[in-house]
């Protein structure tokens, strides 16, 4: 594959996507551990009776999920940006042309192939992702759950994406084309 300079715009939503994503993993991590509702909920509980006081394990949750709420809201805000920018990025793909390698050119080498496949299994999932996340909100009530399993399992595709794209970074700049990652910066 020829080298090659990223324009603004690829950059900018690109940047933008993966800073989503950041936060989006990030409240998720937080919303399953410390700051979910069963686990402060629990703490409240156990610092009440520490201080002599009483509280029922129900009202601790509520007042847990009050806790969480800012936090939460978060998921929900990077969320929105990420159905905006990811109808934006296909925009984009669709104006100016893949910027990976075609997986169905038989002219691409089987490397670039790969990589080619897990960039469009990448928009495929984050597609996917998003449509459950928004049937969560908005979908009709026998399809939450589903969309709920299928929307808290994204995270693993997510973070296999993100160990396979750095892990090919490092070995692009350091093996094959120094400077890819220094353009991705600056164009």
């Amino acid at each position: 594959m020829e080298s090659k300079n990223f324009n603004v715009t690829h950059r900018l939503l690109h940047w933008s996507i993966a800073l989503c994503i950041i936060i989006l993993l990030g409240t998720a991590l937080l919303h399953i551990t410390w700051f979910g509702r069963d686990s402060l909920a629990k703490i409240i509980v156990e610092n009440i009776l520490l201080f002599g006081g009483q509280i029922t394990i129900g009202d601790a949750s509520v007042i847990a999920k009050r806790i969480a709420q800012p936090m939460w809201e978060w998921h929900f805000y990077a969320g929105y940006a990420l159905v905006g920018l990811y109808i934006l990025r296909l925009i984009h793909l669709g104006i100016n042309g893949m910027q990976f390698p075609s997986p169905l050119d038989k002219k691409n080498t089987m490397k670039q192939r790969f990589q080619g496949s897990i960039y469009v299994l990448f928009y495929l999932l984050l597609g996917i992702t998003t449509l459950t996340g928004a049937l969560m909100l908005w979908g009709p009530t026998s399809w939450r759950w589903t969309s709920q399993i299928i929307h808290f399992q994204s995270h693993y595709y997510a973070m296999v994406f993100i160990m396979l794209h750095f892990g090919g970074i490092a070995v692009t700049e350091l093996f094959m084309e120094k400077g890819v990652a220094s353009k991705m910066i600056h164009g």
